[in-house]
């Protein structure tokens, strides 16, 4: 299936090779959040991924051969989990990038693009870095505060988070 354009993927490459799971233990260190690499690899001939939308923020990096992306304008800037409906395709701003071996390329959380292809045999690395929300970053804080504060932890009574409960408290 490689040799009829068809791309091998490579989901949680960290997982197996030790110097991959070491970069994204430092990279997570560094952003305060996880990250993971995949691996993909295209025999010959131009792929189509079809329009996606970077649900983290991704590095792509080029280790052979080329690939080339149409990337679309951030709709939803900062918007960490875009409606799927609203894909780039629908806005006019957009740019063809060709990552050739050695070359990297940015997508932030949120933007749409598409891979479109290259000449010949394309490895290509994809790191996938999420950032946290503003949610995140307050669940986060409000669990630390929990584990000193004891009547943080109790239970609710029956029916608190009933519908007619939350809507006389809106």
């Amino acid at each position: 299936e490689l040799e009829s354009g068809a791309t091998m993927t490579i989901v949680g490459a960290h997982e197996l090779w030790p110097p991959l799971r070491q970069f994204c233990l430092d990279l997570s260190a560094i952003r305060a959040g996880s990250a993971s690499v995949d691996i993909h690899l295209s025999a010959s001939g131009p792929c189509d991924s079809g329009e996606r939308r970077a649900g983290t923020d991704c590095f792509v990096m080029q280790v052979a051969g080329q690939s080339r992306w149409r990337i679309w304008a951030r709709p939803q800037d900062g918007i960490l989990e875009p409606d799927r409906s609203e894909l780039g395709s629908t806005s006019a701003t957009s740019v063809d990038v060709a990552l050739d071996a050695g070359e990297s390329l940015y997508l932030p959380t949120g933007t749409t693009y598409r891979t479109v292809g290259g000449a010949g045999p394309a490895l290509t690395l994809l790191t996938w870095s999420p950032r946290p929300s503003v949610a995140d970053v307050l669940r986060e804080a409000l669990a630390a505060v929990a584990k000193h504060r004891s009547a943080l932890r109790r239970s609710l009574p029956p029916g608190f988070a009933s519908e007619e409960q939350l809507s006389h408290s809106a």
